[in-house]
């Protein structure tokens, strides 16, 4: 829907831009706070984190039974990001559209879809990431997905409904996600901060830098605790299962494995939904 390669290019080139100025920005706010640089009490605190999870957010909500949902932008919607399955991510949501009023006017004429892709990798990029380029043709959904956010796995969720969701809205007819893209993908957690509890926090003990760490002190400790001992056990359901279990030991010897796989499944995760009902044209 963008033309030839070379529109293509642009239009990610000026997408990939904006966002790193935001990160940037961001982060030069947060540092510059005498009292508490990067206090969890700043709306943007973690700004990286934030966005990585409206990209799971978005593409997550695909269920291969309705045929709705996916990666199409539609958690730009206030009915759906105000879903208690995306607390936290309004402030993110109202300045990732701000940034994208503004690349329409300036004649950068990315979607939202794609948008939110692109921002969540080069969240990753920012904090450690090997940078890759993410593809782009999504279509904007017209209205919010309310009837799909149950497919987002929630924070003490088990094993076994982990793969139940993954085989719910795990396939579509361009993109299997399978055990592996879970173990892969939940080290998102690297750059995040619990949310579900009063006081946030990180997830591991470096959660400005996209690393293995997270796999580290899971296999340490079990169920996640951030600094203020909130439990995220949906993390140390992992354990549970032998191969994803292996996984995890995988991806806490091996920071590069760990790279490369997360990079193959954001972008399986990022075409969720290609060819669903409003969502995609071919990318």
């Amino acid at each position: 829907m963008y033309g030839d390669r070379s529109a293509q290019q642009a239009i990610h080139g000026c997408a990939s831009d904006a966002i790193q100025k935001i990160l940037a920005t961001k982060r030069t706010a947060e540092l510059a706070d005498p009292a508490n640089p990067r206090d969890p009490a700043n709306a943007f605190f973690r700004f990286e984190g934030t966005l990585l999870r409206m990209a799971f957010h978005d593409a997550g909500t695909w269920d291969c039974d309705s045929g709705r949902g996916g990666a199409n932008g539609s958690l730009r919607f206030p009915e759906e990001v105000d879903q208690p399955a995306n607390a936290g991510m309004r402030d993110g949501v109202l300045a990732l559209v701000e940034e994208w009023e503004a690349l329409k006017a300036a004649g950068c004429g990315v979607t939202f879809a794609d948008l939110i892709q692109i921002a969540g990798a080069e969240a990753c990029f920012f904090t450690g990431l090997p940078r890759f380029t993410v593809p782009i043709g999504r279509r904007d959904a017209t209205g919010p997905d309310l009837s799909t956010t149950h497919a987002l796995p929630g924070t003490s969720t088990n094993i076994e409904d982990l793969k139940r969701i993954f085989r719910a809205n795990g396939y579509s007819l361009k993109v299997t996600m399978n055990l592996h893209d879970l173990v892969a993908l939940s080290g998102a957690h690297s750059i995040g901060v619990s949310r579900t509890h009063p006081k946030l926090g990180p997830m591991d003990g470096t959660p400005d830098n996209f690393d293995n760490v997270y796999y580290r002190e899971l296999v340490k400790d079990g169920c996640m605790k951030n600094v203020n001992g909130n439990n995220f056990c949906s993390d140390s359901a992992l354990l549970d299962h032998v191969d994803t279990a292996a996984l995890v030991v995988s991806y806490r010897l091996s920071n590069g494995l760990w790279y490369r796989d997360f990079t193959n499944s954001y972008i399986k995760m990022g075409k969720m939904g290609v060819n669903g009902e409003g969502t995609m044209g071919p990318l």
